[in-house]
Parts: C-alpha cells; sequence; structure tokens
C-alpha cells in the first residue's frame, strides 16, 4: 500500500550484483529508438515480463490496448499472487479464456466491474485512461480518500465528484501523471501500449518501488555496449548509451542511495562520461585535458571497483580505454 507521503517499499533482501541474467535480445524494440521518452518504461516492464512485444520486433506501441490486456499487465506489475481457482463472474468471459482468472479474481476483489446495464465485463473493448486508473489504483491497494493533499489539485476536464476524480487527483499530485498544457488529462482517451506502459511505470517506481537489481542489470548492459562502441570510436553512440545507463542508475540511487552496489554502479557512469569528455579535448587539441581526465576516468573506475569487486570485468575495460586514450595522447605531445 501506498502511504503518506507516498514513498517506496524497498525488499530486505540482500542486493547481489549478479551477471547479466536479463533476456533482452535488443535495446530497443524496434518501433521505440534509444531516445524515446518512453523507452524506460518499456525497456523496464518488459525486463520483469509485464509487457512483452510481438513476433516481428516491436512493442506496438501505438497500438490500442483492451480491458482483458490492460488488466493483466496491471495485477503483474503490482505482482498480485493469483489463486488457483476462480469463481465465473462474467457470461462473456468464458472459463478456459486466457484472460478468465485475471476477471474474475479482480471482480471478487471489486478492483473491476460489470456494464451496468449489461453485466458484461467486455473484455474487448479498448481501455480509457480513467478506467486504467482505477484498476492501476485498486490493485495497488491505493485509497486516494486517505490523502487530503490531493484536494488542491485542479483539473480542468474532471468534473468534481464524478467517480475518477480521485484517482486522477491522486496520479497528478504524485507524479504518476502531467497535467497537458491545457491542465487536461483527458480521462476518455483510449490508451495506446506505449502510454499504459508509461502510467504503469510510473506507478510502480512512486508506489511498490523498481527492482534495484533490473535497474542495476539494465545500467551495466547498456554500459557494456557503450564500451565497445568506445573501442570502435563510436564516441556519439558511446555517449547515447551511457546516458541512458545513468537514467537507470539514478533510479536506483533514489531507493537505495547508501548501497555500496549501486554507489559502484554510478561510479562506472562518472568514468565513462569522463572517457566520453576526452574525445571532445582531444579535438579541441587539448591533448593535456585528454591525459588528466583519462587519469580521473581511471581512478573513478577503481573507486566503483573497490566499492564493489564483482564490477571487476567492466571497471577493467574503462581502465584500458582510459589507460590506451591517455597513451595516444602522450605520444602526441
Amino acid at each position: 500500500m501506498v502511504n503518506e507521503p507516498i514513498k517506496v517499499l524497498l525488499m530486505k533482501a540482500p542486493l547481489l550484483l549478479a551477471a547479466l541474467t536479463l533476456p533482452l535480445s535488443s535495446f530497443a524494440f524496434s518501433d521505440i529508438t534509444i531516445r524515446d521518452e518512453m523507452y524506460d518504461s518499456t525497456t523496464y516492464l518488459e525486463a520483469v515480463e509485464v509487457f512483452t512485444g510481438y513476433e516481428d520486433g516491436t512493442f506496438g506501441r501505438d497500438k490500442t490496448i483492451n480491458r482483458a490486456e490492460a488488466l493483466k499487465t496491471i495485477l503483474t506489475a503490482a505482482e498480485t499472487e493469483m489463486p488457483e481457482t476462480t469463481t465465473e463472474r462474467f457470461s462473456d468471459v468464458p472459463a478456459d479464456i486466457w484472460f478468465a482468472p485475471y476477471v474474475n479474481y479482480s471482480a471478487g476483489e471489486g478492483i473491476v466491474s460489470g456494464d451496468d446495464t449489461t453485466g458484461l465485463f467486455s473484455p474487448g473493448r479498448n481501455v480509457n485512461k480513467a478506467e486504467f486508473l482505477k484498476m492501476l489504483m485498486l490493485s495497488f491497494e491505493v485509497d486516494p480518500a486517505q490523502y487530503p493533499v490531493i484536494t488542491d489539485v485542479i483539473i480542468n476536464d474532471v468534473p468534481e465528484g464524478i467517480w475518477f476524480e480521485p484517482y486522477f487527483k491522486f496520479a497528478v499530485k504524485f507524479n504518476i501523471l502531467e497535467l497537458d498544457d491545457e491542465g487536461n488529462v483527458n480521462p476518455g482517451l483510449e490508451l495506446s501500449r506505449g502510454q499504459a506502459s508509461e502510467i504503469l511505470f510510473s506507478m510502480v517506481r512512486q508506489g511498490k518501488g523498481l527492482k534495484p537489481q533490473v535497474l542495476l542489470n539494465l545500467s551495466e548492459l547498456h554500459l557494456l555496449k557503450a564500451v565497445e562502441f568506445m573501442e570502435q570510436d563510436a564516441v556519439s553512440t558511446a555517449q547515447i548509451l551511457v546516458d541512458v545507463a545513468g537514467q537507470f542508475s539514478t533510479y536506483g540511487l533514489e531507493m537505495l542511495p547508501e548501497n555500496k552496489i549501486v554507489q559502484s554502479a554510478d561510479k562506472v557512469i562518472e568514468a565513462m562520461k569522463l572517457l566520453t569528455t576526452t574525445y571532445a579535448m582531444g579535438a579541441d587539441g587539448n591533448l593535456q585535458g585528454v591525459i588528466d581526465t583519462s587519469k580521473e576516468a581511471w581512478a573513478t573506475a577503481d573507486e566503483s571497483l573497490q566499492l564493489n569487486p564483482q564490477n571487476k570485468v567492466l571497471t577493467d575495460k574503462i581502465k584500458d580505454i582510459a589507460a590506451s586514450i591517455a597513451d595516444k595522447a602522450r605520444a602526441q605531445q
């Protein structure tokens, strides 16, 4: 449950930086570039198996998401333990269809209900933002009524007293949703998979908390690829990968700022940023700056290693690159 003030609930198990075990075949789906604003959300949610892509390698960012699909992703993200059997609740949800357990469980918990007129769940109907937000809040056990601070939130297109008002006010207050330039949230908007992933990622981040080990793995995965590009002198591409790795590392620091493994990962990011800086210095003819900054990158990578000896493979690669850059600069002096 999200408490006031909203905060992350952390696992008490020891954090271990394991080898790269995430089954990620690429750094982005073919329809989501690494610079896309939804890259973080889709990459993370794939890693924790909340969302999966299509066989053609796309995420389907612009495809609409129906009520059954939305409910499954929400319950999966909330880490809801599903019962082995459920009672059939709706005539349009056959007992043997894949989404029946999610729908039946959610109906029993009051997370979803049928149409007031027909009593049907309508699993194939596109979900709108208001419906999605209600399912999300109830699945994460959030009761907006417990948060009087949300009453000062003003949303132009959410009428006072309407059933979805508290969910949107909570979401805006705690940065799960943003108002558009006109102060609206578009509650009736039919969500795409990409839009749903962004809302869901924000809710997990603000509520249950992102998984530190997954964040560390994602950060390291991008850094290792950045090193490959550095070794090929493809510095601009390496810089992009380092920035993305830094964002995943930042998420980790938000949760565990005192953890040495997380601090080690952040030091690696710092070392890589120093390395990319040396290339700009070299282009400007500042050879002494290249040498000094390479030394700083080497030392920063060593600090990372001292904080987490398991980070040796990556820190050794960075040290090797730093030493090579410094040697080349000395030779040109």
